[in-house]
Order: C-alpha cells, then structure tokens, then sequence
C-alpha cells in the first residue's frame, strides 16, 4: 500500500468511527494524520474478537511509553517498504545533554535533543490565533505558552516583560514555545531517576545534580507538548493576577537525598520549603515557626512520624495543620496508627504510582 492510500484509510477509519471532526481532519499534518492510529477506538478491523477490534492496543501502547516510561514513539510510512515504527525510551541511569533554565527562582533541565532553537522576542511580536497565543518564526506559527503556567508554580504573577525568551522545543513534527526568565547553562549530566513515589509527576521524567550540588527536575518535553495541544487552558493569555501567598511546608526525613528531592519538587511548584532530618529537630521548629503542612516519613531517630504528630496535634498552634505522613510502612495496623496519632493523609511510597502528592498536599491545604 502506498502512502496517500494509507492515510486515506486512516482518514476513512477516523470518519466512520467518528473519533475525530472532519474539519479537524481536513487541517492536519501527515504527521499529524498518522498519529490518529494512537487515538482511543481507532481500529481497521472489520470484526471485533477477544485480541483485536476494540481499538485499544496501541493506544495502550502509547500511554505505557509516554506516561510510564517517559518515552516517545514515532511512526514514518514509506511507500512499498511498510511502517517503522520509533521507540525511544530512557535509562534509569544515563549521561544526557541538557539546557538549564530558571522560571521563578526555581532551575529546570529540557534535553537539548528536544530544543529546536532559542529566540528573544519583544512581547509585542506576539499574536493571538484562535484564543491562543503564537509567534511567527519564518513561515510557521508556533504556539506559546508560559512555563510558569504548565507547571501551575503558585508564585505572584507578575507584569509581562517588555522581551521574552522562548525555548521552541519539538518533538516530530510538533513544536511549542516554552516562555522562560532565564538561560542558565547548557552542559552534559549524569541522569538519577525519581523515587517511586514520584514518579507519578507527569512533567518529570528525571533529576540531575548541578555543578552547585542542587538538584534540578527535567521536563517531559513530549508531555508537555501533547497536554498543551490538548489543553487551551494551558494557552491562555497573560493576565496580571493578586498577589498569592505561598505555602510554608516543613519536610522531615532522615534520608538527605529524599528530603532534597521532595524539596526540590516543592520548590518547583512554588512551595516554601523547610527541612528537618528527625522528628525532634522538625519540633523543635515548629515551636518557633508556623508552618501551613508537615511532610513527614515515620522511622526515624531521636523521635519518630507518629510521635511528631502526635506532639504537633497536642499544640493549639498546630491542632488544625494538615500533616501528610509519607511513609515505606504499609501495614493496615501502621495506617491506623498514623490516623489515631492525628495525620490527615498516609502515604506508601510503594504504592504511590496511584496517587499524586502534590494532589493531596493542594487538597490538604485548600481546605485548612
């Protein structure tokens, strides 16, 4: 089969199972076109049977190489040679060439394979497409969007500058402007995965170590790219909005690595944050600071998780703090404990592919 009959199949299947407007159809790339094969429900055979028909496979299949395992998949069709089909995935631990950039205070890592260029536009030179903004690059509009925005960092919004530095990232056919304050550098790093209970940030894929010792998140850039399309919200315009004023979270673990990592990510979606190794030392703060959430793993020395809440909860001053008890314990007598001690949300880190922290920490402190 040659290409044009292939994508007009495509086309045919996408129509009779009306997965996607016509008029949406009529609009997109061959790229784009190809891609609809990944859509929930798209199926080209005729009968449904226990292993095929229902449109799920590669669907399935994209989801687990995006979501999970932080990859792209990419298809090119050529005539008379068949489909190749493109995985990419990382590795746990690896050696990549990243750019740095700074977006309110906090650093972030973009691969530079995914970085098409980097332009400095005055903020005038932006138009708005269909509620959406964009800037022209040569021939092509590209949309916009700023980082700060994707990453909902709870920061005061500030003026639009008169110059803005956007990093156009792609990946295939598909571009995005990210908006950023500041090039910070751009260099080769040694990649640490996340810990299990946070690998569930879809716009995470890794940490690295700067030459400052801090540890600076890598984006997901095909993520990025793929919920922004999806997203409008994620595109709207820039708006001057009150000031917000940022949580205060106290993180206790005796673990240096995964109180840096947890403060890292709170940092990142602009919580304040402050650190104690036991639960003595995250006390004795507490009497000398009012802090709006505690995070705290349980085994620990000088005094444990459920000690430190049961203490915080006998304190008029923290009787009502939300406490999230973040824990490896994950028999049902730990978690009744943890309840009885005073904690509003128990936490397994092994099982926390299913949850979100920052879901839970968001809900904690909107109700407090």
């Amino acid at each position: 089969m040659d290409r044009e009959s292939f994508l007009k199949k495509i086309k045919e299947k996408a129509l009779t199972q009306k997965l996607i407007p016509e008029a949406e159809l009529k609009t997109m790339t061959q790229s784009q076109m190809i891609n609809t094969i990944f859509v929930p429900g798209f199926t080209t055979s005729e009968i449904i049977t226990d292993i095929s028909g229902r449109g799920m496979g590669l669907d399935i299949v994209k989801q687990t190489i995006v979501n999970e395992l932080k990859g792209t998949v990419r298809i090119d069709s050529n005539s008379d040679a068949g489909c190749t089909f493109e995985i990419r995935l990382p590795l746990t631990m690896a050696v990549m060439h990243l750019l740095t950039v700074k977006v309110m205070g906090a650093h972030f890592a973009i691969p530079s394979v995914n970085v098409d260029e980097i332009i400095r536009i005055p903020s005038t030179a932006v138009i708005c497409v269909a509620d959406k903004e964009a800037i022209q690059v040569r021939d092509a509009l590209i949309p916009i969007v700023f980082l700060r925005d994707i990453l909902k960092l709870s920061t005061p919004r500030s003026i639009r500058p008169k110059f803005l530095i956007i990093v156009i990232v792609q990946v295939d056919d598909e571009k995005l402007g990210l908006i950023v304050d500041e090039l910070i550098d751009e260099s080769t790093f040694v990649i640490k995965s996340l810990p299990d209970h946070l690998q569930s940030n879809q716009w995470i894929t890794g940490v690295v170590i700067s030459g400052n010792n801090d540890i600076v998140n890598i984006l997901h850039i095909p993520k990025l790219i793929e919920e922004t399309g999806n997203d409008s919200k994620m595109q709207r315009k820039e708006t001057i909005s009150q000031k917000i004023i940022t949580p205060h979270i106290l993180v206790v673990d005796d673990s240096f690595s995964t109180r840096e990592i947890e403060k890292s990510i709170l940092e990142s979606y602009g919580y304040d944050v402050s650190l104690a190794s036991d639960g003595a030392e995250a006390y004795g703060m507490t009497q000398s600071n009012q802090y709006d959430l505690v995070l705290t793993d349980i085994e620990m020395p000088a005094m444990n998780g459920f000690e430190l809440t049961q203490k915080l909860r006998q304190s008029d001053r923290y009787a009502q703090t939300p406490i999230v008890l973040l824990t490896s314990m994950d028999q049902a007598e730990h978690k009744k404990r943890g309840i009885s001690a005073g904690a509003n949300a128990y936490i397994v880190k092994g099982d926390f592919d299913q949850s979100n922290l920052l879901d839970v920490i968001e809900g904690l402190l909107a109700g407090a």
